[in-house]
């Protein structure tokens, strides 16, 4: 969590607010982080383990669309839009998270605007990977595919979002 992901990517006080403000959540196989249409909640940061991420449209059935890995964190549409949960976590093998509860956020955003901005860099984190998967996706062979699914287990560590990320913070 202190070497990969977006957490690593902000100010040394707000890591230290967000790590205290947070609680240690473990969940075996299996178990659901939330669902689709949750009420608004807080954010999660994956410290080991893994988890499905499955995504709909309004009205549709989730599917599973990508596997979430160490180092990243999610859930930032309720603080940024105050509606319900737009996909569903469940953890694949015994998994550890960080969970930064939503009166959290908005008292830390009360004291400090920057906030806002720091949620909308892990928000710009998660499209850039949604791009990848929705390229990968459009790929014809399903060898090509599976492979890309594969690859992407290891692209969060280092990724190209991580590191385009950290650039922009430092213009």
């Amino acid at each position: 969590m202190s070497e990969h992901g977006w957490l690593p990517l902000l100010p040394e006080a707000f890591r230290t607010e967000v790590l205290r403000r947070s609680a240690l959540m473990r969940f075996a196989p299996g178990d659901t982080v939330f669902r689709l249409g949750d009420p608004a909640g807080g954010v999660y940061g994956l410290v080991t383990g893994a988890l499905a991420v499955s995504l709909a449209p309004a009205g549709a059935m989730p599917r599973l669309t990508l596997l979430g890995v160490p180092g990243p964190w999610t859930g930032e549409g309720c603080f940024l839009t105050r509606k319900p949960r737009r996909c569903e976590l469940q953890a694949i093998v015994k998994t550890t998270m960080f969970h930064l509860p939503l009166d959290a956020m908005d008292q830390m955003a009360a004291l400090n605007p920057e906030v806002a901005r720091y949620v909308a860099l892990m928000l710009m984190m998660n499209v850039e990977y949604l791009f990848r998967v929705i390229h990968d996706l459009q790929k014809p062979e399903a060898d090509r595919r599976i492979a890309s699914v594969l690859q992407r287990t290891t692209w969060m560590k280092g990724s190209q979002a991580e590191k385009e990320a950290r650039a922009a913070l430092t213009d």
